[in-house]
């Protein structure tokens, strides 16, 4: 009898890993997780084994290398459990790239970033503008090349906490109704596609950068920044800055004078449609032009 295995690449810039499936049972959920995120590149720093757990308990193991095995109960958890992995290794040796933790948006053939931290509302946000006419790239870590600020976005099912979910249910988004969710105890995994079924992978150059931050106490407000500003607050989204010289600075303070900046204060998806007006009027402004290095 054959053994069942599939291998899959995913790549982020220069780097890639690999992951090896050993149970037939899960493929149908890292097809899911991994559609959007495949890649032909063969050389890979890490390796990700998956297979079913050899107890009479049902679980599945992921290795990566020779660490200590991982053990889930449900896809879902595999799934939530190894993206994080594969990004955290995506990020750790890559030292060409501007890798920024932020959501990644198109419209109008020009670029939207949405930088923050987890709990500022990245994942709701773009579910709602998916939802109003914008295209995906990513909700979690852009690749930005420093050589022509080409920017790509790591394709993963969106990723909605559990509070986030109950505020986008809440808000009637029609297009999650036909969704494909893989549910963890953390989070929910959501179809991208359901949004944007003819999906394209593809780079962009960003023009605008949103910062939100969400608070039920707190006045909706969207405040036009400055350069500096910008350039402060994606330092703290710039998730491989100790892979370049002095941090990266310098090349995210040339990045940011590339752009316009925004911030956003917010406590319900109504008030997202001042965000979208504002954002229409900026990504459609011909007097834009694509940054140069």
């Amino acid at each position: 009898m054959v053994e069942y295995c599939s291998k899959t690449f995913v790549q982020l810039g220069q780097c890639a890993v690999v992951i090896r499936n050993y149970s037939q049972s899960l493929e149908p959920s890292l097809q899911f997780l991994l559609r959007d995120l495949k890649s032909e590149k063969s050389r890979t720093e890490i390796e990700f084994t998956i297979d079913d757990g050899k107890t009479d308990a049902k679980e599945y193991v992921i290795k990566r290398g020779d660490s200590f095995p991982h053990r889930a109960k449900t896809a879902g958890e595999v799934c939530t459990y190894l993206i994080g992995e594969i990004i955290y290794h995506l990020i750790d040796k890559n030292e060409k790239d501007l890798l920024l933790h932020a959501a990644c948006l198109t419209y109008n053939g020009m670029g939207l970033l949405l930088p923050g931290v987890s709990g500022a509302g990245k994942s709701t946000i773009t579910a709602w503008l998916l939802e109003n006419g914008f295209g995906y790239l990513t909700d979690e870590i852009v690749s930005v090349n420093l050589g022509t600020w080409l920017t790509e976005g790591l394709a993963r099912p969106l990723n909605i906490k559990l509070l986030g979910m109950e505020a986008i249910r809440n808000a009637k988004i029609g297009k999650l109704e036909n969704a494909t969710i893989l549910d963890s105890s953390i989070s929910h995994l959501v179809e991208h596609r359901a949004f944007n079924p003819h999906f394209v992978r593809e780079t962009t150059h960003i023009k605008v950068i949103v910062f939100p931050r969400y608070s039920a106490t707190k006045d909706f407000s969207l405040t036009e920044i400055s350069s500096a500003k910008v350039t402060l607050l994606l330092m703290q989204a710039f998730v491989n800055a100790r892979n370049h010289a002095e941090h990266g600075f310098h090349d995210i303070s040339k990045f940011a004078r590339s752009v316009k900046g925004l911030e956003l204060t917010y406590s319900n998806f109504d008030e997202l449609a001042a965000l979208k007006q504002k954002l229409l009027e900026m990504m459609t402004d011909q007097r834009f032009k694509k940054p140069t290095s």
